[in-house]
């Protein structure tokens, strides 16, 4: 039986790097335990391969970490160690738990330019990265801002809100506070993680819930399915924010 990368399999479009030959697979993710080709991923510090799926993820992990940590970097010690009083919960500690095994703290990083230097064959999706990033951002902060009088933790009870309606209102709080805990790197890194998103026209369901979640507060554009055939990223209509 041939070894296919799953990423092509699905229709994954390509980030076009010289790394290898198209669904022919050169490494294990780390993480997801995935066959990926070296157009859908990237063999990181010690020597662990990450798809570029779980580097979306990466990124989103290494943005709370930065805002909960003491020491803005999160490579320096080990997982676990060095949080502020108030250890992450909810959302925050989901995106914490996507990358919560031992060494991983060696593939976090502390800022979407650390990241894009450590990965050189991905060239097309960093300055797509690029081109789109800073509007993205824009975009979160007003929404966080628009946000945050549904959610004052001094408002009243509704008595008859649902069930549902008092987890949402839950889940956009703690959103709104972990964003605003973020300092400038952070916000970038978790734009990022959504961008990438976007750009390798993942579709919701192939994503961890809680940046699902986010997506979806936040209003960022999805595919529903993934591509019918594989082209380069960057050829489809893709709605950036």
């Amino acid at each position: 039986m041939v070894a296919l990368c799953q990423a092509c399999t699905l229709n994954v479009p390509t980030i076009g790097t010289l790394s290898g030959s198209e669904n022919d697979p050169i490494g294990v993710c780390g993480t997801c335990n995935c066959l990926t080709c070296g157009h859908h991923g990237h063999r990181d510090r010690a020597a662990v391969f990450v798809c570029i799926q779980c580097d979306s993820n990466l990124q989103a992990s290494s943005a709370m970490y930065r805002s909960w940590r003491r020491d803005p970097t999160p490579h320096q010690m080990p997982l676990g160690a060095a949080l502020s009083d108030n250890p992450p919960t909810g959302l925050a500690a989901e995106l914490r738990a996507l990358f919560a095994t031992a060494g991983d703290d060696l593939m976090l990083v502390t800022s979407v330019e650390e990241w894009a230097a450590r990965r050189p064959h991905y060239g097309p999706l960093i300055e797509l990265l690029n081109g789109h990033l800073d509007n993205l951002v824009s975009w979160i902060d007003q929404m966080i801002t628009n946000l945050e009088p549904r959610v004052a933790a001094d408002l009243p009870p509704d008595p008859s809100a649902s069930a549902g309606e008092v987890s949402l209102r839950r889940l956009l709080r703690e959103l709104a506070t972990l964003w605003r805990r973020m300092d400038a790197q952070a916000r970038r890194l978790l734009a990022a993680s959504l961008l990438i998103v976007q750009i390798m026209q993942l579709p919701p369901t192939s994503l961890p819930p809680a940046l699902r979640q986010i997506a979806g507060i936040l209003d960022i554009p999805m595919a529903y399915h993934y591509p019918a055939e594989r082209q380069p990223i960057g050829q489809a209509d893709v709605n950036y924010r």
